[in-house]
């Protein structure tokens, strides 16, 4: 998929965001990427900043938050702009390169379109929003962790998050496939790679997981360079 904003500053470092349905293996991925590239600046969505860190736990970690969804989101964006202040500005402006795990496309897909926004006009709210808040900052490279959402479900049941299960991973199937039909809406208007981290018959976990941190790195190894 091609589209999304380019940098005007060549000196500028590059922003990469890596997206992807709960279960799709994002942890693993970027703990991987963190261990090949520890030059790179990396935080997270919700979260981040001190500030960030305490929305984080609003947002995710209470089984009862049941906000309008406008609210939900500018709650999101106050993260946002949080992070864009102390991380990737200043980051991008000394020449690092910055990785964010989830970004503006997450809150399109879950405040937006898994609320009923999917033609242009309920959108606009989102882009003005977005345009508002994120400006010059659109990523340069987004990676789409492709996973169906049956084994997103197993997933998430089998395993367990270090800081536990959130209020997302609880939702019914059909809201992951609904997910996962909005996303790839959603990244038509990024530069994009897309990486399947389903597990291939007969494969055990341990080469799933190798070959799609593989392919991540590969292809943020790669983008760096040809930039």
């Amino acid at each position: 998929m091609r589209g999304g904003a380019k940098n005007m500053d060549s000196k500028r470092g590059k922003f990469i965001v890596i997206e992807g349905p709960d279960g799709s293996g994002k942890g693993t991925v970027i703990e991987k990427l963190k261990e090949r590239f520890p030059e790179i600046v990396y935080f997270r969505e919700p979260g981040g900043t001190e500030i960030g860190e305490e929305i984080r736990k609003v947002l995710l970690n209470n089984p009862n938050f049941n906000a309008d969804p406008m609210t939900e989101a500018l709650l999101f964006y106050a993260v946002r702009n949080e992070n864009l202040v102390t991380i990737v500005g200043p980051a991008l402006k000394r020449g690092k390169n910055v990785i964010a795990d989830r970004f503006s496309d997450s809150t399109e897909v879950y405040e937006f379109r898994m609320n009923g926004c999917n033609d242009p006009r309920s959108l606009n709210p989102f882009y003005r929003l977005d345009e508002l808040v994120v400006g010059d900052y659109q990523p340069d490279l987004v990676i789409y962790l492709d996973v169906s959402p049956e084994e997103a479900v197993r997933r998430i049941n089998k395993n367990s998050r270090v800081d536990g299960q959130n209020r997302f991973d609880l939702k019914p199937l059909k809201y992951h496939q609904k997910v996962r039909k909005a996303y790839f809406k959603a990244l038509r208007r990024r530069c994009c790679e897309i990486i399947d981290t389903n597990s291939r018959r007969g494969g055990s976990v341990e080469e799933t997981i190798e070959r799609v941190c593989g392919e991540a790195v590969a292809i943020v190894a790669g983008f760096l360079r040809s930039r």
